[in-house]
Parts: structure tokens; C-alpha cells; sequence
């Protein structure tokens, strides 16, 4: 061929052979390469998200970093679970810009008391003031006066705040008084109302479980604060997460005697990490009391927050009284006492108190009894006691079914005065003093725990020797060599220990003038408060930075949900007619947040609007769309909203301009918040449809008129409540004001507000959630559920909204939606194990029985449970599946 003669035919064969097998292997590669991505489809979605979230990370940290940053304050980088590892954020010149002085607002389950948790943030409070920052403080929940420690008259003064002998009360409709002031919510709206005043640079709020299954005040305050804050004037938000919870769930869930107890902590196990990744994924920092928890938190939530810090016990809240001490120095002589004394300090609620007393008495104490027959042990703290509130002070029985004393199930239980024990419960500061002068040790039988245990701080203060565990002695830097107290991790450990300090009074002198020492030590590295510092740069400097580079996580939605709104905003049909206007019929958007609304209130809202369709002859798309454009609608019910709201009204105002003459309507139900935060124990992740509730509720308005758009004739708004005996005409009320507002004509309006309170009043009566089948077959060729979206990312929720009009739905590897009349037909269909349909929904796991999201050609079945529609008399329904065309023969 190349010196210009023809190709002989064997090479022609050979050419058309080699084609032909390279055309059949391309084949096969492109077979195989779709029937792996089909089969791993989640799978691959998972990794896309996951590069998405650290590509939007990085951008974050890149913008903050921009503008200055501390050291040392870690942010999440690209290592994985069991990778903690970020770089540190080192210190730019624009960061000495941000030495100024802030206000922040300090958040806390209640009025301070004379508990660890409560010492932390009254020293943290020490610490802001003495670096010039003006601090209020906002309480959760009452505390009486004889509990609050310090008063509440000396916390005024510290802040600096009017000398009042109790907390102002936020309620809606009143003003707060200005900042700095000392604070107590009685209702959101007051709370809404202080948000809007943005008098705040920063948030720094505890984060603790004590109310489960109650929410946490993270959980409830933190979306209002956010979603009113004024444009412009976000505050920083810093999570005080004191513990590391779920890791703790998990030693007591080991660590716990009983079966009955064993399974409670393995349920929080279950709980609590959705509810932490939900909560940090709204800070800007989450701040942890020593670096053991942050490393240990870091493992598991790394790729959630922003910022990881780690701010210190601090020593400024113990002070210290010689008049109560009596003139006694550290290190001086041995207390006489007619009998020696070891205690133990705590909170006997706590578990890991309660635990380690147990352990001891049950381990320990029969062994020192018998060499040390004349020794007490002395307790300080409530008693442990988990009978009901109204049973708390009364004696406790020997042989109570639960837990009630400290010997509680141990062998000393009614006898524990003759056993030597000293049940002392709450005593004061001063008593506390001169309690721990007259002991020869302090014990700290802590096996298991998180935190830092501040029990162990007025024994170094005051120069009383201690005998503790590995795991308490570490967070407060004790060495492990035995010069500043000494270590015991087991029975024989402990009495071996406690005997040397009892035996020996010169190790006794030594150790207590070691505590001392080791005391002022922590103290001089206290005056510097060099994390608190470094802290509030950063919020300065986050402050600094565009807000838009703050993204918040979006609430769970099928995959690219947001995006495929905007798109179909302007494809609506552009003149159509229908039975209920008298002029042409807006194009309505109607934006539900239904995973913070819960099951019954958001789909109440899709058969509502199935039955208005039907009577007023409108197409109407249920869900967040399918994998091809809504053409033509009239209503789109948006049953989880992912739209910020500018983002929201940028694409409205667009539309509006398309549509045009046709006017276009947002309808937004908003979530009740309080209702909401009643379920984080059983869905935890809903938090960010919360937060994405609130903020559209209060910024959507603004941003409309921003737009263009006059948010008085566009946006209608209402809050959807749990459904409740008694609220259908209510809800018909609702209905009656929405469609008045749409410009439905009178008799039509009457009747489908009838319609609403009949559909409303089947909802209370009968379970709205979606009914377990079973797991089905499933083929390409022949789909048992042949309708529906078939888009990823749904839940048993969204996909029941999604098939509203359908008596059955199905999930399919991990989330893919289908709807259908019939399920289990053929051959191809017959039913499996339910453990070959996959794993729970996401932000499903707490729901019985379990919502299972389907395997590989695998469909999880479910019944819709509301039955039939209650819709009135309409034209012809053509169509198939969400989107379907009601009336069109007229319509069109």
C-alpha cells in the first residue's frame, strides 16, 4: 500500500475482522460500564457528594484564611474517618485587625450552678471579660434562686449589666432590654426578636444532652438565631461540646451492669451521632475542652464543622477562701480526724459517677474495710436516683426496682452508715472547703469517660492527696509517674494506693504539697487564656469573610433537587383556564419542608393540594421533580425545599418574568420549630430542614422585594402544625385565607376549604406513614412499579409525597422512587428477604418498623397509609405518575 498497489484481500480481511471484534469489545466495556454504575449508583453519589463537600470546605477555609486566621484552631481537611488530621490555620497580618473587643452572646441550659459543666462556662465568661469582650448571657430554662451559683446579682456584675436579682425574660412582642444583659427564654418569638437586633459578633453554645429526648438548647436555638440574624451581621456560632458524647454512649454501653441499661446507651449510640454531625455542621467552630475529646471527635465528625478548637478548663471560676480553710496551707499537716476520711466528689446523676462509686463499693471497699476497719467514705453530691422527680428526697429502699443511693445494688444498700459509708449529698462552698481539709485522700474511681472530670480541681487546690485512674488524670495533665497523685486502675491498684497515703505520712505531705503545686501550676498556664484568644480571632475573622462562604448543610433531597426547580420555574403553561378563577390561574409554587414538618402535616399538604387540582382542573407535580422537566404545570408542590431563599427569589423573579401575563404565587409552609425539635432524638439530621424552614420563613420577604417582586402579592406564608383532635376547621381556616389570597372564586373556595377539613380530620383518625410490604424483584425489562420519578436520593417520606394519587411506592438502590397501582405481579417479581433490601434511609433510622431504601433490583414496597383521596367531583385524570395532567382535555 505504500508504494501505491492495492491492499490484498487478506489484509482487507484482516482489517474488517479486526473492526469488528474491537466494535464488540467497545460493546461489552459500554455494557458493563452501565450495569456497574446502575448497580453502584449510590455508592458513586456518595463519593461525588463527598468531593463536593470538601471542594466547598476548602473554598470556606480558603476565604477565612483569606482574611486571617489563628494557629493551632485545626480546620477539616481531606483525611477521611480515622484520619483527624487538618493543617493549622497560621496567623496572617489582616489577624491583628481582629484584636479587638467583641459581643458575644454565651447560651447555657440554665443559670449557672455549682456543677463542672457550669464552673467551665463561668470561667470561660472570666476569661472574654478580663480580654475586654462584652458578654450577655441567655439561659434555656429556671433555676431558683438557692440553686444559682454565682447569684445572678453577681453575674450582672461581671458583665457589667443592670444589678438585677433575676434574668429578663424574652417573650414575643417585647423589646429585650440592650445588651449586655442576662437573659431567659420564655418563647422563639422573643428569641426571633433579640436575633434580629445583631447585636452579637459571636454565639458560643453548650452542647449537652441533659433533656433527652427533649432537644438540646443547640438543637432549639441555634436555627432561630441564625435564620434572623440581620444581613450582614451572621454571627459567629462556636459549639461548646464539653463531651464527646457518642463516644461516651459507647463506654456506658459497655460499662453498664444491666441489660435494660446496656440498651438504653446502645439507642443513644444510635441517636446521638446524626444529632452531633447537625448541630456542628451549623458552627463555625466546634470548641472542645481538651485535645483527647477533639481528637476523638475529629475521628467521626471531621468533614461536619468548619473549625476545630480546643479552649481549656479554666481555673478563674474556683477561687480560693483561707477563712474557710481556717488558716491551713497545702502541703501542712495530716486533718485529725478521729477516723480517716476518703472521699469522692460528684454529681451522683451523672453516669459515670454513679458507676464508678458502684464499682468501688462493690471491688474495693470490702478490701480496704478489712485492713482499715475505722475508715468512712465520704460522698458529696446528689445521690444517684432514677425514680420519678416527685420521689426525689424520699428514702431510698434497700431493694428499690431502680436505681436510688449511691450503694444502690451493691451489698451495702440500707446499711451504709455501719458500713462506714457518708452519704453527704449537696453541701456548700464553704462546707465543701472543710470537708475536703478533713480527708486523707480524695478517690476517682473513673474508668470510662469524656471530658474532664472537675472533681479532681479543688482537691489540687486545696493540697489533698488523690488516688485516681489513668483516664481522669489525663485531661488535667497529672503525670503518670506518681509525683503529683497517684494512679489505680483496679481493685488492687486502689487499695494498694490508698494504703501508702493512709500508712505513710511522709508520702501523705508530699502529695498534698505536689497537688498544690501542680494547682498553681495549671494557674499560671491559665492567665494567659491563650485558646480563648485565639477563639475569638477566629470568630473575628470569620466575620470578616463573605457570608455567602459560610454555607449551611442543605436538608436530605434528591439529588440535584434545588437546580431542577430553578429550571422548571419558567415552564409553566402559559394561559390556562380553569373552574375556580375568573381570570387566568396564577402558577403556584408551593415549598414544604417535610422532613422537620414530620410525616402526617407534609403530607396532608400533598392530598390537599391532589384534591385542589382535581376540582380546579390544574396540573399538578407532586415531589422535587423526576429525571425529565415539568413541563406545563400549574403547581408544583416542593415537598423539601433546598433553595436558600435568595437563591430562591433570584429564580422566582426570573420566572415571574417568563410567565408574564401569568402571575406567579409562592405558598410557604413553614415548619413548626418547636414541633420539630421534639423529633431530633428519632431523626436528628431534620435539623437542616429546620434551619432551611425558619430562614425562608424570615428572609423570604426581604429577598423577594430584593428581587423585584412585591412579596405582599406573591408570597402567602403559614406554619404547618402537627395535625391534632380538634384543628380541622382550623386547618380549613388556613386553606380558606390561602386560596382567597391565590384568587379562587368564592363557592370554589368554600368547598375546598370543606375538602381540607374532611382530608385533615382522615389524617388525625388514621396513620399517615408509609405501610410495609415487603422487599420485591425488580427488572429493567419489566418494572413492577412502573411509575414515578425514579430519581436518587428519596426517603420512604419523600417518595410517598412524591406518589401522592398512587396506592403503592417503592424505593430502589438506596433511594431511587418509583410509584405504581400493583406490586409482586409475575415471575419477575416475587418477594425476598427484607434484609436483601438494603439499609435504612437516610435520617430514617429512628422510625419503626424500619424504613428499608432497597437493594440492587431490589424494591422496598410500601402502602401509601392515608387511602383514598377525598378530592371533589373534577374532570378526567390523564397521565401517569407525579406530574400528572388533571383536566387537560379542558385545559388545553
Amino acid at each position: 500500500k505504500r508504494r501505491g498497489g492495492p491492499t490484498p484481500p487478506s489484509s482487507r480481511r484482516t482489517c474488517r475482522c479486526g473492526t469488528h471484534a474491537f466494535l464488540a469489545i467497545l460493546a461489552v466495556v459500554s455494557v458493563t460500564c452501565h450495569i456497574f454504575i446502575h448497580v453502584f449508583a449510590v455508592q458513586l453519589s456518595e463519593v461525588v457528594g463527598v468531593n463536593k463537600l470538601q471542594a466547598r470546605r476548602a473554598a470556606e477555609r480558603r476565604a477565612v484564611a483569606g482574611v486571617g486566621g489563628p494557629a493551632r484552631l485545626r480546620r477539616p481537611g481531606a483525611a477521611g474517618p480515622g484520619q483527624p488530621t487538618a493543617s493549622p490555620v497560621a496567623p496572617t497580618a489582616a489577624s491583628a485587625g481582629c484584636d479587638r473587643s467583641l459581643d458575644v452572646l454565651l447560651i447555657h441550659e440554665h443559670h449557672l450552678k455549682a456543677i463542672g459543666s457550669d464552673m467551665r462556662l463561668l470561667g470561660l465568661l472570666l476569661q472574654l471579660r478580663e480580654q475586654g469582650h462584652r458578654v450577655s448571657l441567655l439561659f434555656r430554662g429556671k433555676v431558683g434562686n438557692g440553686e444559682r451559683s454565682p447569684p445572678t446579682r453577681e453575674l450582672y456584675r461581671i458583665i457589667d449589666g443592670p444589678g438585677l436579682e433575676n434574668p429578663l425574660q424574652l417573650t414575643g412582642g417585647e423589646a429585650p432590654h440592650p445588651h449586655p444583659a442576662i437573659y431567659e427564654m420564655v418563647d422563639l418569638e422573643g428569641l426571633a426578636t433579640l436575633a434580629s437586633q445583631g447585636w452579637f459578633d459571636a454565639v458560643l453554645c453548650s452542647f449537652w444532652f441533659w433533656r433527652d429526648p427533649a432537644p438540646s438548647a443547640a438543637e432549639l436555638l441555634l436555627p432561630t438565631l441564625l435564620a434572623h440574624a440581620p444581613a450582614g451581621r451572621r454571627p459567629f456560632i462556636g459549639v461548646l461540646s464539653d463531651d464527646a458524647h457518642s463516644a461516651k454512649a459507647a463506654m456506658m454501653a459497655e460499662w453498664e451492669p444491666t441489660d435494660e441499661r446496656r440498651a438504653f446507651w446502645r439507642e443513644k449510640m444510635r441517636s446521638l451521632p446524626p444529632r452531633q454531625a447537625a448541630v456542628y455542621s451549623l458552627a463555625d467552630a466546634v470548641v472542645h475542652i481538651s485535645d483527647a475529646d477533639s481528637r476523638l471527635e475529629r475521628a467521626t465528625f471531621n468533614g461536619t464543622a468548619r473549625a476545630w478548637a480546643v479552649v481549656r478548663m479554666s481555673l478563674r471560676s474556683f477561687t480560693r477562701d483561707d477563712a474557710a480553710a481556717g488558716g491551713r496551707a497545702a502541703g501542712g499537716a495530716q486533718p485529725a480526724v478521729a477516723a480517716p476520711y476518703a472521699g469522692f466528689v460528684g454529681n451522683g446523676i451523672t453516669p459515670t459517677n454513679h458507676l464508678a462509686i458502684a464499682w468501688f463499693l462493690d471491688k474495693v471497699w470490702p478490701l480496704l474495710r478489712r485492713r482499715f476497719p475505722a475508715l468512712r467514705l465520704r460522698l458529696v453530691g446528689l445521690p444517684p436516683d432514677d425514680r420519678p422527680k416527685r420521689k426525689h428526697g424520699q428514702p431510698c429502699k434497700p431493694d428499690a426496682p431502680t436505681r436510688c443511693g449511691w450503694a444502690w445494688g451493691t451489698q451495702y444498700a440500707g446499711r451504709e452508715a455501719e458500713s462506714g459509708i457518708d452519704a453527704l449529698g449537696f453541701v456548700s462552698d464553704t462546707q465543701l472547703v472543710a470537708e475536703l481539709l478533713s480527708w486523707r485522700a480524695m478517690v476517682v474511681p473513673i474508668l470510662r469517660s469524656t471530658g474532664v472530670n472537675t472533681k479532681l480541681l479543688p482537691a489540687l487546690q486545696w493540697g489533698v492527696p488523690i488516688v485516681l485512674t489513668t483516664v481522669a488524670a489525663n485531661p488535667l495533665a497529672i503525670p503518670p509517674d506518681g509525683s503529683v497523685a497517684l494512679l489505680a486502675d483496679d481493685e488492687a491498684s486502689f487499695v494498694t494506693q490508698l494504703a501508702r497515703v493512709l500508712d505513710e505520712p511522709a508520702l501523705w505531705l508530699s502529695l498534698s504539697s505536689a497537688s498544690s503545686t501542680h494547682w498553681h501550676t495549671l494557674l499560671a498556664a491559665d492567665r494567659d487564656a491563650s485558646d480563648v484568644r485565639e477563639l475569638m480571632r477566629l470568630a473575628c475573622a470569620v466575620r470578616a469573610a463573605p457570608e455567602e462562604a459560610r454555607t449551611l448543610a442543605l436538608p436530605h433531597a434528591p439529588r440535584g433537587a434545588g437546580h431542577k426547580l430553578l429550571s422548571d420555574l419558567p415552564l409553566a403553561r402559559p394561559h390556562p383556564r380553569s373552574r375556580c378563577f375568573s381570570a387566568s390561574a396564577p402558577a403556584v409554587l408551593v415549598a414544604v419542608h417535610g422532613a422537620s414538618a414530620g410525616e402526617g402535616p407534609a403530607l396532608w399538604v400533598h392530598e390537599l393540594w391532589e384534591a385542589i387540582c382535581r376540582h380546579c382542573e390544574l396540573r399538578c407535580f407532586h415531589g422535587s421533580g423526576g429525571r425529565r422537566p415539568r413541563l406545563r404545570w400549574d403547581v408544583i408542590i416542593e415537598h423539601e425545599l433546598t433553595l436558600e431563599p435568595a437563591r430562591l427569589a433570584h429564580g422566582a423573579a426570573a420566572a415571574a418574568a417568563v410567565l408574564a401575563p401569568r402571575p406567579l404565587r409562592i405558598v410557604h409552609m413553614a415548619s413548626s420549630q418547636w414541633h420539630a425539635s421534639l423529633h431530633y432524638f428519632e431523626r436528628g439530621s431534620s435539623l437542616a430542614s429546620t434551619v432551611m424552614s425558619e430562614s425562608s420563613h424570615a428572609r423570604l420577604p426581604a429577598m423577594l422585594a430584593a428581587a423585584g417582586l412585591p412579596a405582599a402579592s406573591v408570597l402567602w406564608r403559614s406554619h404547618l402544625d402537627p395535625l391534632r383532635n380538634g384543628s380541622a376547621a382550623a386547618a380549613a381556616a388556613g386553606v380558606r385565607e390561602m386560596l382567597g389570597f391565590l384568587g379562587v372564586e368564592e363557592p370554589d373556595r368554600e368547598r375546598l376549604a370543606s375538602v381540607a377539613e374532611d382530608t385533615y380530620a382522615r389524617f388525625v383518625r388514621h396513620p399517615t406513614s408509609p405501610q410495609w410490604l415487603g422487599c420485591f424483584l425488580d427488572s429493567a425489562a419489566d418494572r413492577d412499579l412502573p411509575d414515578g420519578p425514579r430519581t436518587f436520593g428519596h426517603t420512604s417520606q419523600s417518595c410517598a409525597a412524591a406518589c401522592t394519587g398512587y396506592p403503592y411506592l417503592g424505593l430502589q438502590g438506596g433511594g431511587q422512587c418509583f410509584c405504581g397501582r400493583t406490586y409482586g405481579s409475575g415471575h419477575n417479581h416475587s418477594r425476598v428477604s427484607e434484609n436483601r433490601c438494603g439499609h435504612t434511609c437516610p435520617g430514617e433510622d429512628g422510625k419503626s418498623p424500619p424504613r428499608w431504601c432497597g437493594g440492587g433490583w431490589r424494591n422496598a414496597v410500601y402502602a401509601q397509609a392515608r387511602g383514598s383521596s377525598a378530592a371533589v367531583s373534577s374532570g378526567p385524570r390523564t397521565g401517569k405518575g407525579p406530574g400528572a395532567v388533571y383536566g387537560a382535555a379542558r385545559s388545553e
